[in-house]
C-alpha cells in the first residue's frame, strides 16, 4: 500500500513540473529572457509602409539595455527615426509598458504617451505605441495568458488584454518551441474581430543573438501594411542607464552616455 502511495505522490509530483514548465506565463518568461542575450545594442531597420498603393520608406536605429531589477530581467528602448527629413529624430522611449514617451521634433515637445494615446499609431505606419514592447521583445509573462492549442514545433498563447485604453480585446501568439521566438501575433478588437497580423521571417543568428530578418505587420481592416527589413546591429555599445531619460531623445544627436 505504501509503495502506491509512494507512486501516485512521484506521478502527481511529475504532473504538477510539468504543468508549470507548460504554462503560459512560464512560456512567456522564457520567450522574453531568450531575447536577452545582450546588454546593450543598436538595431537598424527599414521600415516599409504601404497605404493606398503607395509605399514610403523610412531608417531608424532601435537602442537598447538589458537590465536586472528585483531579481527579473527587464529592457529599455529607443526608436529613433533617422529618415526622410520631415520625420528625421521622432523618438519613442519604452522604460516600461506603463511608462513610455515620444519626442516631435515639429513641435519640439517630448509628450508622455499615456491613456488613449497608447492606442494611437505611430506616425504612419501599423504599429500602436502599445505595440512597442512587443516589436522589441519586452514580452511580460501576463497573468491574464493561456495556451489555446500545442502541436509538436509550437505553442498558440492567447493574451486578454485588461487595457481599457487599447483597442484589443486580446492578442493570440504563435512561440516557436525549438528557437523559443514570437513568430506570430494576431490582434483582435472589442467585437472580437481579428484586425491586424504579425509576421516574421527569415530568422537570423549571429552567436548567441538572434532576430528575424524581417517582421510584417497588416492590417485587415484599412488594408495597409507595415514591414520591418533588419540592416545591421552593433553589441556592447556604451550606453548605461542615463542614456535613456526624456531629456536626451531631444537632442539632434544621441550622445551616449
Amino acid at each position: 500500500m505504501k509503495k502506491v502511495v509512494i507512486l501516485m505522490i512521484l506521478v502527481l509530483s511529475m504532473l504538477s513540473i510539468n504543468i508549470f514548465a507548460d504554462s503560459a506565463k512560464d512560456i512567456l518568461k522564457q520567450l522574453s529572457d531568450s531575447m536577452k542575450t545582450f546588454k546593450t545594442a543598436k538595431q537598424s531597420y527599414e521600415l516599409i509602409v504601404e497605404k493606398n498603393g503607395n509605399k514610403s520608406i523610412k531608417e531608424l536605429d532601435i537602442y537598447v539595455l538589458i537590465y536586472e531589477e528585483n531579481e527579473e530581467t527587464k529592457n529599455k528602448t529607443i526608436l529613433r527615426i533617422n529618415s526622410p527629413a520631415d520625420v528625421r529624430n521622432t523618438t519613442v522611449l519604452n522604460l516600461s509598458e506603463d511608462e513610455q514617451y515620444v519626442y516631435l521634433p515639429a513641435l519640439r515637445k517630448v509628450k508622455r504617451i499615456s491613456g488613449s494615446s497608447k492606442d494611437e499609431n505611430f506616425l504612419d505606419t501599423d504599429i500602436k505605441y502599445s505595440d512597442m514592447n512587443l516589436i522589441t521583445g519586452d514580452i511580460e509573462d501576463d497573468e491574464n495568458s493561456k495556451i489555446i492549442s500545442e502541436d509538436e514545433n509550437n505553442w498558440k498563447i492567447q493574451i486578454i488584454n485588461d487595457d481599457e485604453n487599447v483597442d484589443y480585446s486580446r492578442v493570440e501568439m504563435i512561440i516557436l518551441k525549438k528557437e523559443m521566438m514570437l513568430e506570430q501575433a494576431y490582434f483582435y478588437n472589442k467585437k472580437g474581430e481579428l484586425i491586424k497580423v504579425m509576421k516574421s521571417q527569415d530568422l537570423i543568428k549571429e552567436g548567441k543573438n538572434k532576430f528575424w530578418k524581417k517582421i510584417e505587420i497588416q492590417n485587415i481592416q484599412n488594408d495597409t501594411k507595415t514591414i520591418m527589413n533588419y540592416l545591421e546591429a552593433e553589441y556592447d555599445i556604451p550606453i548605461t542607464d542615463r542614456f535613456f531619460n526624456k531629456l536626451n531623445i531631444s537632442n539632434p544627436i544621441l550622445v551616449y552616455r
